[in-house]
């Protein structure tokens, strides 16, 4: 009987302060621009961004994605719609690299172990994830779903049967074309109101799968 290997991929950077040649400091314009460039924000973006941490509105927000702190704050239908595109473009780059990096990974182990069965292979192969509106947990959920290669069944919970809204949730987290018509991701209504059965009191994200015609909630990331 072959027994199961788990691989354990450890990358660590470290930095210490007899690693720096320099000790000229940097104005704080440039890193502030540095950063703001990151996340395709302007400089003024990235002051109100830093601002909102530091205001009532925005305590506990400190580790939020700084696209969806002043989505969520926006002004404006312009700007609102402006950090959601951005959202969109860094998510869909960000879930395809992670899904080409789990395929490379696959492939060489099958390679390398071609007897052995990684750890984790049990993860689900499918799943319902429901989810709602304006909700970074959901995104995030959905994201890390799909990075692992897994099959996604959206079910939104607050759309009322909008079509609009569900192809414009399923455009702000990144859900391609393709997904769509290979079935990999279904984009789905919860009329029934199944998230409230399955969630039994907790947020969303829920992520469950059905067998043998029972529901069993898994945990989301």
């Amino acid at each position: 009987m072959i027994k199961r290997v788990g691989l354990l991929l450890l990358v660590a950077f470290a930095s210490t302060a007899s690693d720096i040649q320099t000790t000229r400091e940097v104005p704080q314009g440039i890193d502030t621009l540095s950063q703001a460039t990151q996340w395709g924000l302007t400089e003024s973006d990235w002051a109100r961004y830093q601002a909102l941490l530091q205001s009532p509105q925005g305590f506990g927000m400190s580790m939020s994605n700084p696209l969806v702190v002043l989505g969520r704050f926006a002004r404006n239908d312009e700007e609102r719609h402006r950090y959601a595109e951005q959202l969109m473009r860094f998510e869909q780059s960000r879930t395809e690299g992670l899904l080409a990096f789990n395929r490379a990974y696959q492939a060489a182990w099958k390679k390398s172990n071609p007897n052995l069965t990684p750890i984790g292979h049990t993860r689900p192969g499918r799943i319902a994830l429901f989810v709602r509106r304006d909700c970074a947990a959901c995104d995030q959920a959905f994201t890390h779903w799909r990075s692992q290669g897994v099959g996604v069944d959206v079910f939104m919970t607050d759309s009322l049967g909008n079509d609009l809204a569900l192809k414009q949730w399923a455009s702000e987290v990144g859900v391609r074309k393709r997904e769509v018509s290979q079935k990999e991701v279904t984009l789905n209504h919860d009329t029934q109101g199944l998230a409230f059965t399955l969630a039994r009191g907790t947020p969303l994200p829920v992520a469950a799968t059905r067998r043998g015609g029972q529901w069993s909630v898994i945990e989301s990331p």
